[in-house]
């Protein structure tokens, strides 16, 4: 359903003066395989997460909150909420959505960027804000139902997911990228969604990220969409089966909504929901175990919309737990999960023909489970190619890693022959976790090598960051070794540049910027590309130096009447009629008990 930030204005107004609420120390969370959407969530809804043990939280990350005019950026909604979570030690998957209102010439909030570029930029400039604080990144949310995306399927994957992942990537590459949160929808074709999707950005996405809801409020109907299918023939296929026809097996797969609400299936039904769901995924006789994540929907009840009751806890500000809210917290304190992050240090961009590299993979245990050989834990890694070779050492002799520890181990990867005609391709690497018996788990970038018998570029001189005076001059120089002649490409904060009546070399080694204003300030890197492949230059950062003139900031005071009415555009736009996941329905004929969803 819904990125609908259904949480109230007093949310939103206790978000904003945040800071002050500083905890004395991040509680440990149980498990971080749990999460919630939680919006835009205040102090109270943040601490009943930490003590429901719930590890990550899905916030929604509204462009037209900040940017509020071209190049005219307000953060403070969202300082105060990443500072919040962070203090108190809750993961971030944060979904970007939203068009502003000056961007497009359709509606706000779910009308097409007129230029993509812009949105490029804004989720450049958000990554590089919170970098290292926000864990994963996804784009746009729902975007094959109509109210939430006004483009069709390819436009959202070309001028929304790609562009947002490039932006991403080269702002904190440590971050997941994650997508495309679709609704599972018969009627918003979903499995044709999913498998374009996929196949297009199988090599960029780190997760694949997916909605369901029961058609009967049981937890079953969500597990025959997610992996069994239904009964007939007509019926579509399961989620599973979409992502292996994609070409997606055995990497992470998070369900970031799912849930039913009390109103209409009472407290005790919307907790034999989220415990029979739980247990068929998490528990000891599980039925299925590829699930990584779940991200249930949602924390709080609204106080703006009475009629809403998706929420674990009522209200706010009474914020009363529901039977739903014990009943995680409960699963989520006795539970035994096995979950982990992986990073590669010393993986090279480009490796040659039959070379070979070490590597380090530094793995922290984030479950709730003691990793030993004897148990036949071990980190996978492997290339999907023929002809490589590749070796991690195994936990022997190790002493066991407990939860909250982490381990390094020493690998090596050796390439295959590449003739010198060939092209240059690359190489992606798969890395997790498993135990005898059990499942793959552990979240990891899907990194890649560059695979070529032709030598890359090299950058000699990089660009240096500069200071200068409004309506003043600035070049930027890289100087390139290379055996054959390059190709350059300008960026900032992403974006490709193009010559114009003030820009001249954005093609060439030397960049220059003449009659510098506002627009023009950012982070500048070019992109040096020969038969090797591109590798990109040291970022060199461009500002002002004693500007005469002062650019109006653009900032909203954080009052009733500036933040309310932006606000409340944006909740008119998620209310409609046919928004959300919607009330029980009846299945039709041709659709079996996959009712509508």
């Amino acid at each position: 359903m819904t990125m609908t930030l259904r949480t109230s204005l007093p949310h939103l107004m206790a978000a904003i003066a945040l800071v002050a609420a500083v905890m004395s120390s991040a509680p440990d969370s149980r498990a971080s395989t749990f999460g919630v959407n939680a919006h835009i969530p205040n102090g109270p809804i943040m601490d009943a997460t930490v003590d429901a043990g719930i590890a990550w939280v899905r916030i929604d990350f509204v462009w037209a909150f900040v940017e509020i005019a071209p190049d005219r950026y307000e953060w403070a909604i969202y300082d105060a909420l990443i500072d919040g979570l962070e203090e108190r030690g809750l993961r971030i998957y944060a979904s970007v959505l939203g068009t502003p209102s000056w961007a497009t010439s359709g509606s706000e909030f779910s009308g097409v960027p007129d230029d993509p570029d812009q949105w490029k930029e804004f989720c450049y400039r958000a990554a590089k804000r919170y970098r290292g604080r926000i864990d994963a990144w996804g784009f746009w949310n729902e975007p094959n139902l109509g109210h939430f995306w006004e483009g069709g399927r390819w436009t959202y994957v070309n001028e929304i997911l790609v562009p947002g992942i490039d932006a991403v990537r080269t702002a904190d590459p440590e971050a997941l990228v994650a997508g495309p949160d679709l609704a599972h929808l018969i009627s918003a074709d979903w499995d044709d969604w999913l498998d374009d999707i996929v196949s297009a950005t199988a090599d960029m996405l780190d997760v694949v990220t997916h909605h369901a809801y029961p058609s009967d409020g049981s937890a079953g109907d969500v597990t025959d969409k997610l992996a069994e299918g239904g009964d007939f023939p007509w019926d579509p296929p399961s989620v599973r089966a979409v992502l292996e026809d994609a070409g997606w097996r055995f990497r992470p797969v998070w369900l970031t909504e799912s849930g039913v609400e009390s109103d209409v299936y009472g407290e005790v039904g919307q907790e034999r929901f989220y415990v029979n769901l739980l247990a068929e995924w998490y528990g000891e006789e599980r039925g299925h175990t590829w699930l990584d994540r779940i991200f249930f929907y949602e924390m709080t009840d609204p106080s703006n919309n009475l009629d809403l009751s998706w929420g674990i806890l009522n209200p706010p500000p009474g914020l009363e737990p529901k039977l739903a809210y014990h009943a995680y917290a409960d699963f989520i304190e006795n539970v035994a999960v096995d979950d982990a992050e992986i990073t590669i240090h010393g993986l090279p961009q480009f490796i040659g023909s039959w070379e070979t590299v070490p590597l380090q993979f530094e793995v922290v245990n984030t479950g709730t489970t003691t990793w030993t050989d004897v148990d036949g834990y071990r980190l996978i890694f492997d290339v999907e190619l023929p002809g490589w070779g590749h070796e991690v050492e195994g936990l022997a002799g190790i002493e066991p890693v407990q939860p909250g520890e982490s381990v390094v181990l020493e690998g090596s990867l050796r390439s295959a022959v590449i003739p010198a005609a060939y092209p240059s391709q690359p190489v992606h690497l798969y890395t997790r976790m498993t135990r005898t018996g059990g499942a793959r788990f552990g979240d990891s970038p899907y990194p890649a090598v560059i695979h070529t018998a032709r030598i890359p570029p090299v950058i000699a001189e990089q660009p240096v960051a500069s200071d200068v005076p409004y309506n003043g001059t600035v070049s930027f120089t890289v100087e390139v070794d290379s055996v054959t002649d390059p190709v350059y490409q300008w960026r900032r904060d992403t974006v490709d540049l193009v010559d114009d009546h003030r820009i001249t070399g954005s093609g060439e080694a030397t960049l220059t910027i003449s009659a510098v204003g506002f627009a023009d300030l950012g982070d500048y890197q070019c992109v040096v590309t020969n038969d090797a492949g591109p590798v990109r230059s040291e970022i060199a950062p461009l500002t002002l130096a004693g500007s005469p003139v002062r650019r109006p900031s653009g900032r909203i005071v954080p009052g009733e009447s500036a933040v309310a009415e932006r606000w409340r555009r944006f909740m008119a736009n998620r209310f409609r009629p046919d928004s959300g996941p919607g009330r029980p329905t009846v299945a039709a004929p041709m659709e079996g008990r996959s009712g509508i969803r």
